[in-house]
């Protein structure tokens, strides 16, 4: 019969798109205090957009957003770490790091229901990490070091960030960024032959 469709053909084509600008910082700082090295490094970030397009989705702007749709994560618009170093004697150094994130939005979904209602508060708190870590090179061994990090010193728990509704309400979660794990220590050896 006339008109029968005789072969098909397909074509995939993209029409999402995901689009961000922003800026980065770094700045490295060395002397010596009281005849000791010390040193100082921040590096910052700072992205005020992250645009996402899909054919037939709302388009959000998912930066200082804390959930995204997969497999976008959480994605603090201003992230600050800081390395201090402290040369404590000729073998022993001291490292003290600071990782901060800005406070951010739950969802980049405005129209978002919960309980009929936009998810309140949409906002999620700023948080920051302390690490500490010891390093001490043993003399005469050729390359060989002794370590202790105290990752999250202060026990700092990562602020609920989380859209998953059972049946009393959202339950407990955190952004993908943050720190899930709690203060933990670790103690090793390097060595280079």
């Amino acid at each position: 019969p006339s008109n029968v469709i005789s072969s098909w053909i397909a074509h995939f084509v993209n029409i999402g798109s995901l689009e961000t600008w922003g800026d980065d910082l770094e700045i490295n700082y060395n002397t010596r205090v009281m005849d000791h090295r010390a040193g100082l490094r921040v590096l910052g970030t700072y992205q005020p957009h992250l645009i996402y397009r899909e054919e037939g989705n709302d388009v959000y702007d998912l930066a200082g957003v804390a959930n995204g749709p997969t497999p976008i994560t959480a994605t603090p618009s201003v992230r600050v770490t800081a390395i201090g170093t402290l040369g404590i004697t000729q073998q022993l150094t001291m490292n003290v790091t600071e990782r901060w994130r800005n406070p951010m939005k739950l969802t980049g979904n405005t129209t978002g229901v919960y309980a009929g209602n936009v998810f309140v508060p949409n906002h999620v708190n700023a948080v920051g990490y302390t690490d500490l870590n010891f390093d001490y090179q043993f003399g005469g061994l050729g390359n060989v070091a002794a370590f202790l990090n105290i990752a999250n010193v202060f026990n700092t728990t990562q602020p609920a960030a989380t859209l998953t509704i059972n049946q009393t309400g959202p339950s407990p979660g955190f952004a993908s960024s943050d720190d899930a794990v709690g203060r933990y220590f670790l103690v090793g050896f390097r060595a280079k032959f």
